[in-house]
């Protein structure tokens, strides 16, 4: 007779759809857009249509992040910035006064500390999950700063495990199969885990030689997948550093500029001084100044980035309307974001524009010869759970890695109980390479033997896995029995390991 108990939270997951070579419609694309202008005269000259280099047609984007999960950024940043808790808050508008968005910032975050504690299962000093999945439906971000702290050799590990055990932990109602983290930070500048980072994020902040400098000039960029930026410390000096960069910002030289901080006091400046410069940076260019600036998470800036090089735009003329589509080619699935600011403008003035959009969620306006339209659709796709962890089962047995049977597990915790799940665990518990699952994934070992005849008289020796503790039928607190048979009897053995987890065996 075998039992096993688990009380126990561990999880994972990660990778890109496309990565475990899975394909899904969108349920919505950029295709689906038709925009029709009416000029006020026929069309000679070809009206100007162009995908704005940031989101709103801003100057400059501005990201500023906050290491380690720190919960002030939850506690203190959130309701500062979105005018909560009796705050006034920041804003900058989409470039239409009646729509506005508030000022953003990432969390970023590694999930484990040195003894394998999940530092966000209400741990003092951290965001718990609950406080993560609170900042993801204010909109701000979640940036992977690797699993551990400090990190482990094993760098491809480090890198995807933290993606997939956060997109396990925000798997809820309110983010549907969970947050997929497309933006790394580099921990202690570890050089070893710098090209996974590259191979499974848009960006990687590390500061190396190698590394565009920040701020970041939109029009010098490479493509936008994998790029290695750096970033600069907040600090009471913020509000000048924003200032140059308005200055240098303009026609063909938009900027994004990224500054972090661990927390508030310390070494890093107090929550008081933050307030200052981000209100003096809001009167400046918010909403009440010249409205230039994109404060966001860097989810959505870079997400921006790559669909605006994804996505081509079509026009076609027709004496005095121009109708203008979209088609996008290998879009990802897994964006939190999808937007596209396109800017248009005539030889004569507008005196019509209808947008035809799949969720009614853009906002756009036109004036005189110009139009502004923010395009945003739901383009989010949430792939079959069962094709998604068979691939990484199958990828895991391919090649048989710590990082892949991990990441693998991941997807299979993440489905419904049932045969198929239970299957996929067999299959991945059979690998070699002694893989470090969590404890309970894999069936309760039979460590005291199959049950057996011996002679009265006869001793026999059990022996218990390496664990906490040990409780035997007999009262017998070591891991190993000495038991000298005088007559029929049962013998259980009950194991103890950390986080209350427990597996017993009987003969």
């Amino acid at each position: 007779m075998r039992t096993s108990a688990a009380i126990l939270s561990f999880s994972l997951l990660m990778l890109f759809a496309e990565t475990l070579g899975l394909k899904a419609q969108q349920s919505s694309q950029i295709s689906d857009f038709t925009i029709t202008i009416t000029f006020a005269q026929p069309i000679t000259t070809a009206p100007s249509v162009v995908k704005a280099p940031l989101k709103y047609n801003k100057d400059f984007a501005l990201i500023l992040q906050m290491d380690d999960g720190n919960p002030a950024i939850h506690d203190q940043v959130m309701p500062y910035f979105k005018g909560q808790q009796g705050n006034p808050g920041l804003f900058y508008t989409e470039g239409i006064p009646q729509s506005v968005q508030p000022f953003k910032m990432d969390a970023v975050h590694f999930s484990f500390n040195s003894a394998g504690v999940d530092v966000h299962n209400y741990i003092p000093g951290f965001l718990n999950w609950d406080n993560l999945i609170n900042l993801w439906a204010g909109e701000f971000g979640m940036v992977n700063h690797g699993l551990t702290d400090p990190p482990k050799p094993n760098a491809e590990l480090e890198v995807r495990r933290n993606a997939s055990y956060t997109k396990r932990k925000t798997l809820s109602g309110t983010i549907p199969d969970g947050y997929d983290m497309n933006v790394y930070v580099i921990p202690n500048n570890d050089q070893s885990q710098l090209p996974f980072a590259k191979q499974h994020n848009l960006a990687v902040y590390y500061d190396g030689i190698t590394s565009i400098e920040n701020p970041l000039v939109v029009e010098n960029l490479p493509p936008i997948q994998g790029i290695q930026i750096s970033r600069h410390s907040i600090t009471n000096n913020l509000f000048n550093q924003v200032q140059a960069i308005a200055n240098q910002a303009g026609p063909g030289n938009h900027l994004i500029a990224t500054y972090f901080n661990h927390g508030f006091g310390n070494v890093d400046i107090t929550f008081d001084q933050f307030k200052t410069q981000l209100n003096l940076i809001a009167a400046a260019f918010g909403r009440n100044g010249t409205d230039r600036i994109w404060s966001a998470s860097s989810s959505e800036v870079f997400e921006y980035l790559r669909l605006r090089e994804l996505i081509t735009v079509n026009t076609d003329i027709n004496e005095n309307v121009l109708t203008i589509t979209f088609t996008g080619n290998d879009i990802p699935g897994n964006f939190r974001y999808y937007a596209l600011t396109l800017l248009v403008e005539g030889a004569t003035n507008i005196v019509d524009m209808q947008v035809v959009q799949p969720d009614g969620i853009s906002t756009y306006f036109y004036s005189q010869n110009k139009a502004q339209l923010n395009l945003k659709w739901n383009g989010r796709v949430i792939p079959d759970a069962g094709q998604r962890a068979t691939a990484a089962v199958e990828a895991a047995e391919q090649q048989t890695t710590h990082a892949n049977a991990l990441v693998a597990m991941d997807y299979v915790q993440m489905l419904p109980d049932g045969q198929l799940k239970e299957t996929l665990r067999d299959r991945l518990c059979a690998l070699p390479g002694n893989i470090p699952y969590e404890l309970g994934f894999c069936r309760a070992p039979e460590f005291l033997g199959p049950d057996t005849a011996v002679c009265i008289g006869q001793t026999l020796q059990f022996t218990a896995p390496e664990a906490l503790s040990y409780l035997w039928s007999n009262g017998h607190t070591g891991r190993t029995l000495d038991w000298t048979v005088q007559s029929n009897a049962t013998i259980w053995a009950r194991v103890t390991y950390p986080n209350n987890y427990i597996i017993s065996d009987t003969v």
